[in-house]
């Protein structure tokens, strides 16, 4: 299989499953908006205040090979467990729920690095966070929908390991994606980032 054809059958498959595309995009959007507006407890609060102020802290003031280690582990975490929704549509609610849940952490780090960090937070967002999440939500949407469709195929084939197969060289190509949007946010603070920071 060459890239191209990889690409039109990952078009074909959204063709084919427009609401399952909707739905998990809508439940990332839901999941950013209630990180964004929703109250959390103090405890989870304040978990995500750590997490941004040791976000903020290898940034500015560590290597960030630290961040791009803790993406690599956070994305093949996510890629992991979209294997079950490829082997059975019972496992959709678990993917619409982690693809809610992603957009969800993305809308509370949204506030805090905005709020407690002011200008130097909204800059961390939109040239560092931004374009890495963005990019593996896609990615990570898309192959949600694709572990979608080949259940639903193995479904109504009654079993067989051909999409599956698929699945498996669609998912290296996730996991491929995965590494490039790590490496962008760890060029981006090293090339980027740090040396406009200074001069700021």
């Amino acid at each position: 299989m060459n890239f191209l054809f990889l690409l039109r059958e990952t078009g074909a498959v959204i063709r084919r499953r427009p609401i399952a595309t909707i739905a998990f995009s809508a439940m990332f959007v839901i999941g950013i908006m209630c990180g964004i507006l929703i109250d959390k407890p103090s405890a989870i609060e304040c978990y995500y205040l750590n997490y941004c102020d040791n976000y903020i802290y290898r940034i500015f003031s560590e290597s960030p090979g630290g961040i791009f280690l803790d993406r690599l582990l956070g994305s093949a975490f996510f890629l992991i467990l979209v294997v079950p929704s490829a082997l059975t549509i019972f496992c959709v609610p678990l993917q619409g729920f982690l693809v809610f849940y992603k957009g969800f952490v993305f809308g509370t780090v949204t506030v805090i690095l905005v709020s407690v960090y002011k200008f130097s937070g909204f800059l961390v967002w939109l040239i560092v966070l931004l374009p890495q999440t963005l990019l593996f939500s896609l990615v990570y949407i898309l192959i949600s929908v694709i572990a979608f469709d080949c259940a639903g195929e193995s479904r109504c084939r009654g079993g067989g390991c051909g999409g599956i197969r698929d699945f498996l060289i669609y998912l290296l190509l996730a996991a491929v994606a995965a590494v490039i949007c790590a490496l962008l946010e760890f060029l981006i603070v090293c090339l980027i980032f740090r040396p406009v920071s200074k001069v700021l």
